[in-house]
C-alpha cells in the first residue's frame, strides 16, 4: 500500500485550491502525506481491540458488528446503521456515549445496548449477497438483533442504511420500538408536484439543485459501477480522492472557506479509506446503487412505528415535516440542530447522542426492557 501511495501520480492543480470540480489536487497531496507520515493504522486496531467484535451468519453472509452493552441494568436496545461512504468506524464516538450515558454526563436510565452492524459490502462483512441489497441487508439486521436476544430494539440511522432499515420497520413492526433517523426524505418516491405545499416544492427545488451539481455519482454508480471501482479498488490515491471528495461536499458548508479537517479529524478521514482500502470493499460498497439493488416507497406504502427525526445543517437532508409525514405515520420528535452535515456522527456525536435519548426517552416507558425473545 505504501508504495502505491509513494507511487501515486497527482494531476497538475487546474485551480488553485477550488472544490468546484472536485477534490483539489493540493488537499489529496496533504492527505496522502499524512496516510504515508503520520497515520498510524496500529493505533486504529488498538481501539478497535476494546471493542467487542462479533460475527453472524445470515443468508450465507458473514456479518461483522460490534456490541457494545450497556453497564446499566435498564439499557434499551438500539442498532445503529451507517451510510456510504462510510463503516462503522464513524459510529464509534456515538455508540461510547449511549452505552454509557452516566460516564459521559448524562442520565443511568438513558443507557443503550448498542450494536453496530458492517452492512453487506461493507467494513469486515462479506462482499456478495443474493438478491437485492436493501432488503437483504435489512433481514440479515434483523436477524442479527433477534439472534442477540432483543425480540424489540430502536434504530438510528441515515443514508443507504435509512433505505435498509425502513423496510424491516414496514415488514416487521412490532420488532421496532422507535426509529431515529437524520434524513427524513429517505427512503423515496418523491410527492406528486400537484400535492406539494409551498415549502416541499422549494425542497423539491434543492433536490433537483442538489442531483445536478452534486448527483454525478450516482448516476455513474447507477450506470457503470463496476469501470469505476476497478481504479479504485486498484489505486489508494484515487480511493482516497473518491471518498474524501464527498465527506468534503457532504461536510463543509457551501462558501464557508474551512477545511473538511475543521469538521472531522483526519485520523478518522484516513482511516475510514483505509479500511475500505485494506478490507477491499470500495467495489462491493458501490455496487449497492447499481439498478434493483435499493428498496424504493410503493405509492400510498406508510411506516407507523414511532419516529424521530434530528436534522442538521445539510440542505439536500433538510426534507420538511410534512415530506416526512408522507410515509412516516407517527413522528414524535423532530429536532433542528442547524449545525453537523451528512457525517453527523463523526461531528457532533454529543449533539446527536442527547437527540437519540431524547426521543428514546418516552418510549422506555412502553415496553418492557431488556433482552426478550418474541
Amino acid at each position: 500500500m505504501n508504495r502505491r501511495l509513494i507511487g501515486t501520480r497527482l494531476e497538475e492543480p487546474q485551480s488553485a485550491g477550488s472544490w468546484c470540480a472536485g477534490l483539489p489536487t493540493e488537499y489529496l497531496r496533504r492527505l496522502i502525506d499524512y496516510w504515508l507520515n503520520d497515520f498510524d493504522w496500529r493505533k486504529v486496531e488498538d481501539r478497535l481491540d476494546k471493542q467487542r467484535h462479533m460475527t453472524f451468519d445470515a443468508h450465507g453472509m458473514r456479518i461483522h458488528f460490534v456490541h457494545q452493552s450497556s453497564r446499566e441494568s435498564e439499557s434499551l436496545p438500539i442498532v445503529l446503521v451507517h451510510g456510504w461512504p462510510s463503516s462503522f468506524l464513524e459510529l464509534l464516538d456515538l455508540a461510547d456515549l449511549l452505552s454509557d450515558p452516566a460516564g459521559n454526563g448524562g442520565a443511568a436510565g438513558d443507557a443503550f445496548d448498542v450494536v453496530i452492524p458492517s452492512l453487506p459490502g461493507f467494513g469486515f462483512s462479506d462482499k456478495r449477497w443474493r438478491g437485492p441489497w436493501a432488503p437483504v441487508a435489512g433481514k440479515a439486521v434483523h436477524e442479527l438483533m433477534m439472534s442477540l436476544g432483543y425480540g424489540r430494539y430502536g434504530v438510528h440511522t441515515h443514508d443507504v442504511g435509512a433505505s435498509v432499515m425502513a423496510g424491516i420497520c414496514l415488514s416487521n413492526p412490532e420488532s421496532i420500538i422507535g426509529y431515529h433517523t437524520t434524513e427524513p426524505g429517505i427512503p423515496g418516491p418523491y410527492p406528486e408536484p400537484d400535492s406539494m405545499t409551498a415549502e416541499e416544492q422549494e425542497y423539491q427545488r434543492t433536490v433537483d439543485v442538489w442531483l445536478a451539481e452534486e448527483g454525478g455519482y450516482f448516476a455513474l454508480l447507477k450506470s457503470r459501477p463496476l469501470t469505476v471501482g476497478h481504479a479504485l479498488h486498484d489505486s489508494p490515491g484515487g480511493l482516497a480522492a473518491w471518498i474524501a471528495d464527498k465527506w468534503w461536499s457532504w461536510t463543509v458548508p457551501p462558501g464557508s472557506g474551512r477545511d473538511l479537517n475543521d469538521f472531522v479529524s483526519m485520523d478518522l478521514l484516513v482511516a475510514n479509506i483505509a479500511l475500505y482500502w485494506h478490507t477491499g470493499t470500495i467495489q462491493s460498497a458501490n455496487w449497492i446503487y447499481a439498478p434493483g439493488q435499493r428498496r424504493k416507497r410503493r405509492v400510498g406504502e406508510r411506516m407507523l412505528r414511532p419516529v424521530g427525526v434530528t436534522l442538521g445543517a445539510q440542505s439536500i437532508e433538510r426534507a420538511p415535516r410534512r415530506w416526512a409525514e408522507r410515509f412516516f405515520g407517527d413522528i414524535r420528535y423532530w429536532a433542528d440542530l442547524r449545525k453537523g452535515g451528512h457525517f453527523i456522527a463523526a461531528e457532533e456525536p454529543r449533539l446527536l447522542a442527547e437527540s437519540i435519548r431524547e426521543f428514546f426517552r418516552p418510549l422506555r416507558e412502553t415496553v418492557h426492557l431488556g433482552r426478550i425473545d418474541k
